[in-house]
């Protein structure tokens, strides 16, 4: 039911629309002069809820209708959203003076100073530090101003930028409070490099491997060789030499030997040492991005929670 204060403002309002249609258009369509018929007479009932979405309708249609802006404005009033109502004021104001209104001017300029006292205000400051352009949406509307003018109550901010982790806050603002949306950026992580100092170490153990393989087959041929030189001076029934020559051979041939067998076994540690390392290491992986932060400043009470 309308207090005797929401009727005259409907009434001061609405008188702004002649018989004929919104602002005395010319032209409009049926659809658009029944929508205001039906507006205001859901206006003198109170039936906020039901008129506001047909007078969006009819702003959206009549852009230049200035009447249809003080009504709607009235209209989220009744609805008890001081914020929405403010905004649209201050585009009906504006209509107002490139139209040269007086009266729809004062009108306006009064009903903005008094519901500066009922408005949320968030502030907007972007550390300069940012590195990437950041876009700030609130209740999923871009931010564009410096200070956003919100109704009380709960809100979602969004930040995202290219390049950076974006974040995420809910906050509920009480009435008329004011605070302080900071948002900046936090470094991001190292990239854990492909080649660590364990990853070398099994390169160089593989490679000492190797090298020891190589150098334990080269001692096997060479004693392989030396045995084939000792058997012209050796029985080889009882492996028995009777000259120096062939005794000196052999012992060349098992010395040899022994080198193959140590160098063989120092290249299998090796590389089986290289392999334990590289399979111990962590897996190469990508720095993470720089972070958005949020942060609230500011008097008042404020319940906020940030997400990344």
């Amino acid at each position: 039911m309308n207090t005797p204060r929401t009727a005259g403002l409907a009434i001061t309002v609405l008188a702004a629309f002649p018989s004929g249609g919104v602002d005395a258009q010319p032209a409009l369509p049926r659809e658009i002069q029944q929508l205001f018929e039906e507006s205001r007479a859901a206006m003198d009932r109170g039936e906020y809820a039901d008129v506001c979405p047909k007078l969006e309708r009819i702003v959206a249609a009549v852009p230049g209708g200035v009447g249809a802006k003080f009504a709607l404005a009235e209209c989220y009033e009744g609805l008890g959203k001081p914020a929405r109502a403010h905004a649209v004021y201050v585009t009906a104001e504006q209509a107002a003076v490139a139209m040269n209104q007086p009266e729809r001017i004062r009108f306006a300029r009064a009903k903005i100073a008094e519901l500066e006292n009922q408005v949320c205000k968030l502030s907007l400051e972007i550390e300069d530090k940012a590195e990437s352009a950041i876009s700030v949406q609130i209740d999923g509307q871009s931010l564009t101003e410096a200070t956003a003018v919100l109704d009380s109550g709960p809100h979602r901010v969004d930040a995202q930028a290219d390049g950076l982790r974006p974040a995420t806050m809910q906050l509920e603002l009480k009435p008329a409070e004011q605070r302080t949306l900071r948002v900046d950026t936090t470094p991001g992580g190292d990239l854990i490099p492909y080649w660590t100092p364990l990853r070398v170490s099994a390169v160089v153990l593989w490679s000492s491997g190797a090298a020891a393989t190589a150098v334990g087959a080269a001692l096997g041929a060479l004693a392989i060789d030396k045995m084939n030189q000792s058997e012209r001076y050796c029985d080889a029934l009882t492996d028995m030499c009777t000259d120096q020559l062939g005794v000196d051979l052999r012992g060349e041939a098992r010395f040899a030997a022994d080198g193959s067998t140590v160098g063989f076994a120092l290249g299998a540690a090796a590389a089986a040492g290289g392999t334990l390392a590289f399979l111990l290491e962590s897996p190469a992986v990508e720095p993470e991005l720089p972070t958005i932060r949020i942060e609230l400043a500011g008097a008042g009470q404020v319940r906020g929670t940030v997400q990344w």
